[in-house]
């Protein structure tokens, strides 16, 4: 890929934990913002950025990719995982833990995406990254997890 903007990103989480039969009602909030490169090619965003996950002896390298109404979350490195969020589907990922690997499952309940106009690749400021609005809920053996929002802005 060729280089990019480098953009000032920020990623909002909010999960809202649950026990199988019953979901907070009060999120925990996670905030991180990083320096991304962002690539614009055609339909298709791009953010690259290196993120130090807690309790992890390395940073992650990650790949967020947005193409119409799809987003994947790819994260290389020890404990990495790829996340594919697309709206009224269910897609497998694995989470690695120290007791060995979890599959999950993303069922994707809403994804929005709000683009800014006017900012086209012959603009003096790039092609801009869009607001992205992930909500979906994690599930392992029919049970769910936790229901999560992300906003990558």
């Amino acid at each position: 890929m060729a280089a990019g903007n480098t953009l000032a990103i920020t990623i909002t989480g909010a999960l809202y934990a649950s026990d199988g039969e019953n979901t907070a009602s009060e999120p925990e909030i996670t905030v991180q913002r990083v320096q991304a490169q962002h690539v614009h090619r055609g339909d298709t965003h791009y953010l690259f950025y290196e993120e130090q996950p807690e309790g992890f002896p390395s940073p992650l390298k990650t790949c967020i990719k947005l193409k119409n109404n799809m987003v994947e979350i790819n994260r290389r490195g020890p404990g990495g995982s790829i996340m594919n969020f697309v709206p009224g589907e269910t897609c497998r990922t694995d989470y690695f833990t120290p007791y060995g690997i979890l599959p999950l499952d993303i069922v994707t309940k809403k994804l929005l995406v709000k683009t800014v106009e006017n900012v086209g690749e012959n603009s003096a400021f790039g092609s801009s990254w869009p607001k992205v609005w992930i909500a979906y809920d994690l599930v392992n053996a029919e049970k769910l997890l936790g229901r999560y929002e992300i906003c990558i802005e």
